[in-house]
């Protein structure tokens, strides 16, 4: 394999990198933020929550312990794929999630989506709930590799204000105000 290299494109000095930062904000400070709106245009009926989560962000196989310990005694061989052991190694996995709570309705959340990245924040892997995502885009695909702080405002921004979230909203606000009339007819 011959290879020639252009020297003036291999020439890192200072001039290559911007040390203005742009994205100052975290992505789950980024929804803390924008989704303050809710709540301020519910008068506190409906809110935007962004809680650390534990579990799985995307669709996966979960197999029987009984199958999984039968394919383990099977399997001969096994294909590493180096790849996994190169790129980002830190070992951290920030996941969160973005829900609505509504007032009086003390156990209900409605999840939007989730928000993973690793020790780097942006891009933030953006999983949304299906109809969300229809709603947003008009189609199936729920999800997003989002670049920078800027785009994930745009991206939260627009989805709140679909038709499908504002009818959502809508109907929490409904509910919130029913509870808050039961809660006085029992007093």
């Amino acid at each position: 394999m011959n290879l020639i290299f252009d020297r003036r494109r291999l020439t890192m000095n200072k001039k290559t990198f911007n040390f203005e930062l742009k994205d100052t904000m975290s992505p789950e400070e980024v929804i803390i933020e924008s989704g303050k709106k809710i709540a301020e245009c519910t008068n506190d009926m409906v809110i935007c929550n962004v809680d650390v989560y534990e579990g799985q962000t995307k669709s996966y196989v979960k197999k029987n312990n009984l199958w999984a310990a039968t394919e383990a005694f099977n399997k001969v061989e096994e294909t590493v794929d180096i790849q996994d052991v190169l790129g980002e190694q830190s070992g951290i996995d920030n996941k969160f999630e973005v829900f609505l709570s509504v007032k009086g309705l003390e156990y209900y959340k409605y999840r939007i989506m989730f928000l993973r990245y690793g020790a780097i924040a942006y891009p933030v892997e953006v999983v949304l709930n299906e109809d969300i995502a229809e709603a947003y885009n008009g189609k199936k695909q729920y999800i997003y590799d989002v670049d920078s702080m800027e785009e994930l405002k745009t991206m939260f921004e627009t989805i709140i204000n679909t038709d499908f979230c504002t009818n959502l909203i809508q109907s929490l606000i409904y509910e919130s105000m029913r509870q808050s009339r039961k809660d006085k007819s029992e007093n």
